[in-house]
């Protein structure tokens, strides 16, 4: 037994004396990303304010552990094998490779929270001021929801994350929409659905956003909704794309744990050809409304080769489908106000756009019951 003891405590002080002696080897990390923050670094020590200093230390010495991204990364993968889960709990792990986003999307995808009857008439009465306040700046309006992947993809989610009353607010808010015979919603599930059947992959299974192919089905449902009023909108055609098989190891998912070179995944990357040329515009220079100071993509300018003019209100969903909406438009203003999916009514007054778009991605129809 004191044998055993003393290799034992041999062996942790060993470990200590290695770590300890890596830790004055090797450089500081900078930034993480299997978290995607930065690093903390080692202290300034000042004898005057030395009351955060411990806490800084341990927060520099748990950051700086000689190969602590490894360690995680391994320990992600060995969650992943084992109990079919990250350490990240900000991701859901499905079968097969699969990867889901966690709240808003799993909250929006559970029937725990519907919606009740005052708040769909609040949605619709918000949907209808913008009908409203667009047909009197001579624009036609048009309401697009783009399903979550738990719902295109449901049969990858383990059993706890099953929706299995079939009921969401999504289904919730179309089937009202429906029996108040509106007309300008357009709801994408159906559309991406039919195609997925046919082994299309519609959504990406490392990344919570829809694949280019996903987008372009989409999109062209969204122009077959337009062309149903504007007969001379064109429709997208495959023929139209030069079309190449491509890897991915970008996932948004799996780089929260730090594993997108891990789960490599095959997707159809879409480039244009000369017909679709379309290149990016004048920019208006509009005040910024997001909770993000200075975002960049607030506002996007696109000058194409269509007979109308674009206003569309979109989220992020929206970077991959500039290929297929840009060039079907004379000119297209794409603003993206950090899922806020506001009204804007001084830049719908300004556009005075043929078409006005508010492109809304199912977990964030709750924005509609604002004022």
């Amino acid at each position: 037994m004191r044998a055993y003891n003393f290799i034992l405590t041999f062996l942790f002080l060993l470990i200590i004396l290695v770590f300890s002696g890596l830790h004055l080897y090797l450089p500081d990390q900078e930034t993480d990303m299997t978290e995607n923050r930065a690093l903390n670094q080692f202290p300034a020590f000042d004898l005057k304010h030395l009351d955060n200093f411990p806490a800084q230390m341990d927060g520099y010495l748990n950051d700086q552990f000689p190969y602590r991204t490894q360690l995680i990364t391994l320990l992600n993968i060995a969650h992943i094998k084992l109990f079919q889960q990250a350490i990240n709990d900000k991701i859901i792990v499905g079968k097969e490779g699969w990867f889901y986003l966690n709240n808003p999307e799993l909250e929006t995808h559970l029937p725990d929270s519907l919606y009740t009857e005052t708040q769909l008439s609040l949605i619709l009465s918000n949907l209808e001021d913008r009908k409203n306040y667009v047909e009197k700046n001579g624009g036609k309006f048009y309401f697009i929801i783009v399903p979550s992947k738990y719902s295109v993809y449901p049969e990858f989610l383990h059993p706890r994350f099953t929706n299995y009353s079939g009921i969401t607010k999504r289904i919730q808010l179309v089937d009202f929409l429906k029996k108040k015979k509106v007309n300008y919603c357009v709801d994408l599930t159906d559309t991406l659905l039919f195609y997925k059947k046919s082994g299309i992959k519609m959504f990406f299974k490392t990344d919570n956003h829809w694949t280019p192919y996903g987008a372009f089905v989409g999109t062209n449902a969204i122009l077959q909704r337009i062309k149903y009023d504007i007969p001379d909108i064109n429709l997208l055609d495959l023929k139209d794309y030069n079309i190449e098989k491509r890897i991915s190891k970008n996932g948004n998912l799996t780089a929260m744990i730090g594993l997108q070179s891990y789960f490599p995944e095959s997707y159809s990357h879409f480039s244009f050809i000369p017909k679709n040329y379309y290149e990016h515009g004048r920019l208006r220079g509009y005040p910024q409304t997001t909770k993000f100071p200075e975002f960049k993509d607030f506002e996007i300018v696109f000058n194409g080769q269509g007979k109308y003019r674009l206003l569309l209100v979109r989220e992020s969903f929206a970077y991959t489908q500039e290929i297929f909406i840009a060039p079907q438009f004379k000119e297209s203003v794409f603003i993206f106000d950090g899922w806020l999916h506001g009204f804007h009514p001084e830049i719908v007054k300004s556009e005075k756009a043929d078409i006005v778009v508010l492109q809304i991605q199912e977990p964030f129809l709750d924005n509609l019951l604002k004022e």
